[in-house]
């Protein structure tokens, strides 16, 4: 299971239109573009969050983050929806299905495919009593400064 949400991004220079556009290793999908670095990381989140929440709506899955590279910048992904990719991965990895959690949680499926929607707010205290019900626990496990790292 991946628990670490935060994927290199590369800045390649635009010698055409300024500015940067800004690709993803891991998520090809995941492109682009900035006028500069400031708006490019902002960007790159937003961009980051899109392509995970897409993947997880499809059930594709989620690729592991490669190794940050020299000049690369490392994008978190959003926190609300990497909580969601963990629970979308907690529950297929523990072969119980939707409809099954809902009953363990006491409510319907769709308010279950509400808590797995990357897209859909949901408090903190039903994501957890989701993560109980599939034998999980959600703890915090680190806080990172809002700087991103950047290897020279």
């Amino acid at each position: 299971m991946i628990t670490q949400f935060a994927y290199p991004a590369i800045f390649t220079p635009d010698a055409e239109d300024g500015g940067f556009v800004i690709t993803f290793p891991d998520i090809p999908e995941a492109i682009t573009q900035a006028d500069s670095i400031a708006m490019g990381l902002e960007e790159a989140t937003d961009c980051l969050d899109e392509a995970i929440s897409g993947r997880l709506r499809l059930g594709k899955p989620l690729p592991p983050p490669s190794t940050l590279e020299i000049a690369h910048y490392l994008i978190y992904l959003p926190v609300q929806t990497a909580i969601k990719a963990l629970l979308t991965q907690a529950l297929a990895e523990s072969a119980m299905s939707s409809s099954e959690l809902a009953k363990r949680i006491h409510c319907n499926k769709k308010a279950v495919q509400q808590l797995l929607d990357p897209k859909h707010p949901s408090p903190l205290s039903e994501l957890e009593t989701a993560f109980k019900a599939i034998g999980c626990q959600l703890t915090p496990h680190i806080i990172q400064s809002s700087n991103p790292l950047v290897l020279r």
